[in-house]
């Protein structure tokens, strides 16, 4: 603090002085003076701000804090409690929309009589639409959810509320439709830097983000909740990211990863229970190939009357059958085909022993090959 003699101009306009730094700061401390109130001393060429030399006069003016055109002194957001408020509006709009397109896939699955047993082409489709979905739901939502709140009296989303953070024009004002509206698709540009436009909010002077500039907004502190409670935000800030970045990741991926293993589970019990049915109907072809064998050291084909009525049980549960020699030409061969990935082969090299191979997935299918032999 300086020895210097101080004028200031007080709320009324009205000239006062010479005074103690002393007493400019008192008054400020008694809420007669604002930063932007107008000081001066011999020293200075003309009249300035009080902000502008807070530190001499032993005050301490908060970075965050500036008065509006309207007369009225605010405190702008900062970014904890900024990032605090969008991670509370990102889950709440992210699970609505996952709930709604869960239920509505979960109707169509079961009413349709899908099954991810029978149908696995059937329910991948219905999943990448309900993905789909959900992306456009979510759109939707998050459009209107900010659109409409931070138009509305209550000037902010429910996280923003929570926080007890609202949303401004630049000249502390309630925002429109339009404006509401340009600064939420604004964001999109936000989240196309690689979310620099949001971490704008932590350096720039007013606290802006990249949609605040774009859209001349604000957002500021506000003490009380509507009911008059005081807002401790950094306690509530504290709660929803704890909440939002550990908690609830853990207990939406256990929501998904359960059902996942459970489907996983009971498609692989499914082909296990058509591969025991199909053991049945590969060993009587085995037993034949190797009665002709032992005869005359011939195979059989597909097309030979021994063979041919026992491949039409197999024919429902695979996409190609191929009962005959192997390329190298020494061992008989029943090749079994599911899709495109999945193929056994059984050898029967005249010795009395059938060998089992698999072109996918070896680990997977030695289960088969063992049922089958």
């Amino acid at each position: 603090m300086t020895d210097k003699l101080w004028y200031y101009v007080d709320a009324n306009q009205q000239k006062n002085g010479p005074a103690a730094a002393g007493v400019i700061k008192d008054a400020y401390q008694r809420g007669e003076l604002r930063s932007d109130s107008l000081v001066w001393n011999a020293e200075l060429p003309q009249w300035q701000s009080l902000a502008d030399h807070a530190d001499a006069l032993g005050i301490n003016v908060s970075r965050t804090s500036s008065t509006l055109a309207n007369g009225v002194e605010v405190k702008y957001a900062n970014f904890f409690h900024r990032w605090a408020a969008f991670v509370f509006d990102q889950w709440l709009l992210s699970s609505t929309a996952m709930l709604l397109i869960f239920g509505i896939a979960a109707a169509v699955y079961f009413s349709a009589g899908f099954s991810f047993e029978k149908d696995p082409d059937a329910a991948a489709i219905l999943t990448v639409c309900a993905v789909f979905a959900y992306m456009f739901l979510y759109f939707a939502m998050s459009g209107s959810y900010h659109i409409y709140l931070e138009s509305s009296a209550r000037q902010g989303s429910w996280g923003k509320q929570y926080l007890g953070l609202h949303v401004t024009t630049d000249q502390g004002g309630q925002l429109d439709r339009r404006t509401a509206a340009l600064r939420w698709f604004s964001a999109a540009l936000s989240h196309l830097s690689q979310n620099i436009g949001f971490l704008m909010a932590a350096f720039t002077q007013k606290r802006q983000a990249l949609h605040d500039f774009l859209a001349n907004t604000l957002v500021l502190e506000r003490d009380t909740t509507p009911s008059a409670k005081p807002i401790n935000r950094n306690q509530r800030s504290a709660i929803v990211l704890v909440v939002g970045i550990f908690v609830l990741p853990v207990l939406m991926t256990a929501c998904f990863m359960v059902p996942m293993f459970y489907f996983i589970e009971k498609q692989e019990q499914a082909e296990l229970a058509e591969h025991k049915k199909m053991a049945g109907l590969v060993i009587p072809i085995q037993n034949a190939i190797s009665k002709r064998v032992a005869v005359d050291q011939h195979c059989l084909f597909n097309d030979d009357p021994e063979i041919k009525p026992l491949l039409l049980p197999l024919k429902p549960m695979t996409t190609d059958i191929y009962v005959g020699i192997s390329d190298n030409e020494e061992a008989c061969e029943i090749v079994i085909t599911w899709d495109t990935f999945r193929t056994l082969s059984y050898s029967y090299s005249g010795e009395g022993d059938w060998t089992c191979g698999a072109s996918h997935s070896p680990e997977h299918f030695g289960e088969k090959c063992q049922l089958i032999d």
